[in-house]
C-alpha cells in the first residue's frame, strides 16, 4: 500500500514558520511543491466571464474578499485580490475547538487571515510548475458543472499532460468520465455523505474511473472494501487532525484483518500536510505504529484487487 500526503488547495499547514497563505494561492503552492514529503497538490478550478481558468473554491467573491459578485460573471482583469477571508475560515476555525490540534489549526488560520494574495491563472501556474520540473500529482477539482468549464479543463489537461502529473475529480461522475476519456488522465468521483449512495449502487462499477475521493468520516471498513472490490484507489479528504488520521488507519487495519486486502494507493488530502507528516513520522505516536503496521501488511497481503 502506497500512502501519499496531498496539499489540499495548496496548503502546507506549517506551525513553525510564516508559510501559510489563503487557499489556492500561488504563494502557498510554491511552498508545498518544495516539501519532499508532500506528494502532490489539489486545486479548485473555475471559469471567469471571459473564459480564464482560475484557482478558486468559492463561486462568490463575498467569502474571500470584501467585493461582491459571481466569479463566472466577472472578467479576469477585473478580479481583485483574495483578502478579508475571515468569513471563509470562520466555520473551520469553529471546528478546531473540538480537535486535539485545534490550537495549532487556529494559529495557521490566523496567519492566513492576515494575508492578501492574487487570483491565480492556472496556465501561469502550470507554466511555472513545468519550469520547476515538478513531478508531484496535481489533482484538479472541477468546481463548475458547465460545458464551458469542462471543455476548458479538457483543453488545459491536453496541453500540459505530457509534462505534469495531472488528475481530475468531480462530484459529477459523467463530467469526470468524459474528461478522463478525452485526456487519458486518471479520473475520480467525489463522495460525501450526500453522494455515498453512489458507492452502494452497483451501477457505479460500470463507470471508467481510477479512484474514489471519500470524505473522511465515511471511510469505513465497509466502504473501503467496496472501493477495493471495484478496483479503485482511495483518496480521502479532508484529513486535518490526528483523530481523523488515526480513524482512517484503524479502518484500513480492519479491512486487512477481515479481508486480507488493502488498496494499492491511499492519498490523504489535507489542509495541514506538515502536521500530518509529523504525526506519521513521530515514532512515539499510535499513528506512526499503525502506519508501519499497514505498510508491513501490504507487503505480505494475501490477495489484491489488481
Amino acid at each position: 500500500m502506497k500512502l501519499l500526503v496531498i496539499a489540499h488547495r495548496g496548503n502546507v499547514g506549517s506551525i513553525y514558520s510564516n508559510e501559510n497563505f489563503p487557499d489556492n494561492s500561488f504563494e502557498g503552492i510554491d511552498v508545498a511543491i518544495k516539501r519532499e514529503n508532500i506528494s502532490g497538490i489539489e486545486i479548485d478550478l473555475r471559469l471567469t466571464k471571459d473564459n480564464h481558468l482560475i484557482l478558486c473554491h468559492e463561486p462568490k467573491l463575498n467569502k474571500i474578499s470584501d467585493d461582491i459578485g459571481q466569479i463566472n460573471q466577472i472578467n479576469y482583469v477585473d478580479l481583485k485580490s483574495v483578502h478579508d477571508v475571515k468569513n471563509y475560515y470562520r466555520i473551520i476555525k469553529m471546528r478546531s475547538f473540538v480537535l486535539q490540534n485545534g490550537k495549532e489549526l487556529r494559529k495557521i488560520i490566523n496567519e492566513k487571515i492576515k494575508k492578501s494574495v492574487s487570483f491565480v491563472n492556472v496556465y501561469n501556474l502550470f507554466d511555472y510548475l513545468v519550469d520547476k520540473h515538478y513531478t508531484g500529482e496535481i489533482i484538479i477539482e472541477l468546481k463548475e458543472q458547465t460545458d464551458c468549464c469542462k471543455n476548458a479543463v479538457i483543453e488545459l489537461i491536453n496541453k500540459y499532460k505530457k509534462n505534469l502529473n495531472l488528475t481530475i475529480h468531480s462530484y459529477d461522475i459523467l463530467a469526470s468520465v468524459e474528461i478522463g476519456d478525452k485526456t487519458g488522465v486518471n479520473n475520480g468521483v467525489l463522495l460525501n455523505h450526500w453522494h455515498l449512495k453512489k458507492l452502494a449502487n452497483k451501477s457505479i462499477e460500470a463507470f471508467p474511473l481510477s479512484f474514489y475521493s471519500i470524505i473522511w468520516p465515511y471511510c469505513t471498513c465497509k466502504n473501503i472494501k467496496k472501493l477495493i472490490d471495484n478496483g479503485k484507489d482511495l483518496y480521502i479528504w479532508t484529513v486535518d487532525s490526528s483523530y481523523h488520521l488515526l480513524y482512517i488507519l484503524k479502518q484500513l487495519e480492519k479491512v486487512y484483518d477481515k479481508y486480507g486486502v488493502l488498496p494499492n494507493k491511499v492519498a490523504i488530502i489535507t489542509n495541514v500536510p506538515d502536521l500530518i507528516n509529523n504525526y506519521l513520522c513521530d515514532e512515539n505516536t499510535k499513528i506512526n505504529q499503525k502506519c508501519l503496521k499497514l505498510v508491513s501488511m501490504s507487503k505480505n497481503k494475501t490477495r489484491s484487487y489488481m
